[in-house]
C-alpha cells in the first residue's frame, strides 16, 4: 500500500492554499519485459536528467501504482472530498485546472 500528495506545478499560492490530491493504492514494480517499459523510463528521462544513471545501476527501478482513492482538497477553505478513483481513472488535469477549485 502506498499514498502519493500531487500539487499543481507553479502554483504561486502558499502551500496550503493550492489545490492538491492524494492518491492511495497498491504498488508494484514495472516488469523489465512490461510492453510500456521504454515508454515510462523515457519519460521518467525527460522529467530527470539523472533518469539514465540511476536505472543502469539497479539500485532504482519504476513502480506503478493502482489507485483505489483519491482525496482531493481544493485548497485552504475550499471543499475537500472523496472522490470516485474509477470515475475520474485518466484525467488528473480536472483536479488540477483553475476552474475545478474556484466554481
Amino acid at each position: 500500500r502506498c499514498s502519493l500528495l500531487l500539487a499543481a506545478r507553479g502554483s504561486a499560492a502558499a502551500t496550503a492554499a493550492a489545490p492538491r490530491v492524494t492518491v492511495g493504492g497498491s504498488a508494484s514494480p514495472v516488469p523489465a519485459d512490461a510492453a510500456d517499459r521504454v515508454v515510462l523510463e523515457t519519460q521518467f528521462g525527460v522529467a530527470h536528467p539523472y533518469a539514465d544513471a540511476l536505472l543502469a545501476g539497479g539500485g532504482f527501478d519504476l513502480w506503478r501504482v493502482s489507485v483505489d482513492s483519491v482525496y482531493f482538497v481544493g485548497g485552504f477553505g475550499v471543499a475537500a472530498q472523496w472522490v470516485d478513483a474509477e470515475e475520474h481513472r485518466g484525467r488528473a488535469e480536472i483536479f488540477f485546472s483553475e476552474k475545478s477549485y474556484t466554481d
